[in-house]
């Protein structure tokens, strides 16, 4: 709301002034005070809402003597696209409202920029006063004389135009693009219901399954593995230890990635990528893990294979960007590709899921839930599919020559933006001493680590703007203590796909110093109902869930 004075006798009017700069005393009206001894001078006030087209991306500013339902009922016609149903009305009086805020201002819902749009909110006169300032004739400091501008006002409504830069069409657009997200959430969220903790990928300890104790894979498994003073079961020389209790789930019961967009999309990249085979496949050149993190504006990918790994790299540089080598990734008899496939261990929901995956990246065509949350950053997560051959590299972890642990690894050259990353361990050469990896001694999410503590001790990394991991399986052990080291560092600065982790891998342990297997945690393991049903105990099968159904 506007307020101005004017004089009962001349009907002269002062400039519009907000209720911040209201004055303590009604100032006397000085011609008619010269002319007649005294003046009669009255306080006026009169409506002001900022407006936005949405179709023609026209913001204006309207004072008028309407209130917000009777105008929003109305909605003013756009002068420029000559329509209304598109119109958008700035809500008023958010400002002082901490509900009203703290919706605009969850995170995952409205991209930096839009976040910060809303912070013109924050002053209650804000909307006036930054209207007062860009409107024609007005200025920092500098205000018009709007006797003619509110002649009539009662009658006939006027409006003032902002340029696209001006802070009310920035708060305009972005409290539009707010009311389009509650929607398209309110819509999701009554044909799909609200997310189940029993299909919440953050909430595993609330899902169906069962228990298997940890005794009973003492008293089954036949090899053992001392890992500090005490001895754990696996099941052989080359197989993960069993530290925990473990809980079987049914691999083909669908969870709810609404929440978790990013992650979902990094998961099905990487489940893209690790049925192929180079090199003739084999278990010299497969990953058991594959994962991708988005941070800092980049694409990032690792496995525990340096062979898959390096010939991952070479083929993503030879075909020119992620789409077109994913295009070319040859999936049974259906699709020709230059990249065979094998599909190990993947059952056969999840095989069934590739050609969907891979016809959704070659379209950029996806299921609705990838916009429930993070829109912003899926968009610029399928912008990174297509960077070319000179923005795809390779990025070096090194150990540290003096200090044992993953605390202490960085990375070896700059990060920045724009790029897409296969992290390498860093190789052995002569004089390196112990600043290299041996082979199998390091998993997927640990080259991670380095990664974000880096990107973070820049600024780089926040709440807005945090940064996901997403892999072809559930985190081992081993990696899922290196991330929750990582989360306890950046808390909502990282956002990880599920609570729940694998089986423990001592060679990749060896980085962890002194490793705790709280009593009370369970390991997850994925199989079929059937063996689960029959009594299995299964301790290697590690396939992650597959998405969510299509809602079309």
């Amino acid at each position: 709301m506007f307020f101005y004075f004017e004089c009962k006798t001349c009907k002269k009017v002062s400039d519009l002034f907000t209720q911040g700069e209201r004055p303590a005393e009604v100032p006397k009206c000085g011609p008619c005070t010269t002319k007649h001894g005294d003046s009669i001078v009255e306080t006026r006030s009169v409506n002001y809402f900022t407006w936005h087209c949405k179709r023609c991306d026209h913001t204006s500013g309207l004072c008028t003597s309407s209130d917000y339902p009777t105008l929003k009922g109305a909605r003013p016609t756009c002068p420029k696209c000559h329509q209304s149903d598109a119109v958008f009305l700035v809500k008023p009086r958010v400002a002082g409202n901490a509900h009203r805020m703290a919706k605009r201002k969850e995170v995952g819902i409205l991209g930096k920029r839009d976040r910060d749009d809303l912070d013109l909110y924050a002053d209650p006169d804000g909307l006036e006063q930054a209207a007062l300032e860009e409107m024609p004739g007005g200025g920092k400091g500098k205000k018009r004389s709007l006797a003619l501008f509110l002649d009539g006002a009662d009658e006939h409504p006027q409006e003032v135009v902002f340029g696209p830069t001006a802070s009310n069409a920035l708060l305009a657009k972005s409290e539009a693009l707010y009311q389009d997200k509650k929607r398209f959430r309110e819509k999701y969220k009554t044909k799909y219901g609200a997310l189940p903790d029993k299909k919440n990928p953050l909430k595993t300890e609330l899902h169906d399954g069962t228990v298997v104790p940890l005794q009973t894979y003492k008293n089954d498994l036949s090899s053992t593995e001392k890992v500090g003073t005490t001895v754990y079961p696996k099941m052989n020389k080359s197989a993960p230890t069993v530290v925990n209790a473990a809980k079987l789930v049914d691999r083909s019961v669908q969870w709810d990635y609404r929440e978790l967009g990013p992650n979902s999309f990094l998961r099905r990249l990487c489940s893209l990528l690790y049925v192929v085979e180079f090199n003739g496949g084999g278990d010299g050149n497969n990953p058991v893990e594959l994962q991708a993190m988005w941070a800092g504006g980049s694409l990032f990918l690792s496995t525990n294979n340096l062979a898959f790994s390096t010939s991952l790299l070479a083929a993503l540089k030879k075909e020119g960007s992620v789409r077109a080598f994913l295009a070319q990734v040859k999936l049974g008899g259906t699709s020709t590709g230059t990249y065979v496939t094998a599909m190990r261990n993947f059952g056969k929901e999840h095989t069934a899921k590739l050609p969907v995956y891979q016809a959704e990246f070659s379209s950029g065509k996806y299921p609705d839930y990838f916009r429930f949350k993070w829109e912003y950053v899926f968009s610029e997560l399928q912008a990174s599919l297509t960077l070319g051959s000179p923005d795809i590299q390779e990025l070096v972890v090194a150990k540290s020559a003096t200090q044992e642990g993953f605390k202490h690894w960085s990375v070896t050259s700059p990060v920045v933006a724009g790029k897409v990353y296969v992290v390498l361990p860093k190789a052995r050469t002569k004089g390196e001493g112990d600043t290299y990896f041996t082979k199998k001694k390091i998993h997927a999410e640990e080259l991670f680590h380095p990664i974000l503590m880096a990107l973070d001790g820049a600024g780089i990394l926040s709440d807005v703007l945090p940064a996901f991991v997403g892999g072809v399986k559930t985190p081992c052990r081993t990696c899922s203590m290196v991330l929750e080291d990582a989360s306890a560092a950046l808390g909502t600065k990282l956002i990880l796909p599920t609570n729940a982790f694998g089986h423990y891998w001592k060679a990749s342990g060896m980085h962890v110093p002194n490793p705790v297997f709280p009593p009370q945690a369970q390991t997850l393991v994925f199989g079929s109902k059937k063996s689960i049903d029959d009594g299995s105990i299964n301790i290697y099968n590690t396939e992650m869930p597959p998405s969510p159904s299509r809602d079309d």
